[in-house]
């Protein structure tokens, strides 16, 4: 079963305490349930203590956690306080899962080309395989980033890379 939150920081809070109190009820009765799942993408995994213990809490009661962060920060002090927090959680069962374009990563877009207008088409990898080739219909390498980090949320998702491919040029 997923649960899906509105991203607002005081929401996100209260969604992820929700999230802990519900597993750690479960944990503590012994009751099954179906798995739930707590996806998160962000290019700047700065978390409070009542976020970053929400989400160890749900790790290690059952709840799949998958976070997405950039393979390399735009700001040195930003990307290493986001692997120490993302190290963090790895500790307690948390998937941590890496996206760039211009460093190793678990998805990356390479062979990035702009055409007259400065729209992009790169292709995307994803563990060293070629998922394929897609075109955008907006300018600029930060929309590279964008597109790569959904097609990397909407993977985790399970969402066809066809699927992908044919929408995402339609919204960005």
């Amino acid at each position: 079963r997923s649960v899906s939150y509105p991203y607002s920081v005081p929401n996100l809070w209260l969604f992820l305490n929700h999230l802990a109190w519900n597993a750690k009820i479960r944990f503590e009765t012994r009751e099954v349930s179906p798995p739930m799942f707590s996806y998160i993408q962000s290019p700047y995994l700065i978390l409070d203590d009542s976020i970053a213990d929400s989400l160890k809490l749900a790790s290690i009661s059952g709840v799949d956690v998958k976070i997405m962060i950039p393979g390399k920060g735009d700001h040195p002090f930003v990307y290493w306080a986001s692997c120490s927090y993302a190290g963090e959680l790895l500790k307690f069962g948390a998937k941590v899962y890496t996206y760039g374009i211009k460093n190793k990563a678990d998805y990356m877009a390479i062979d990035i080309k702009f055409d007259n207008n400065g729209y992009a088409s790169f292709s995307v990898i994803k563990g060293g395989n070629i998922l394929g080739e897609i075109s955008l219909s907006v300018a600029g390498e930060h929309n590279v980033s964008n597109a790569l980090s959904a097609i990397a949320m909407a993977d985790l998702y399970s969402i066809s890379y066809d699927k992908m491919r044919t929408f995402l040029p339609k919204v960005a």
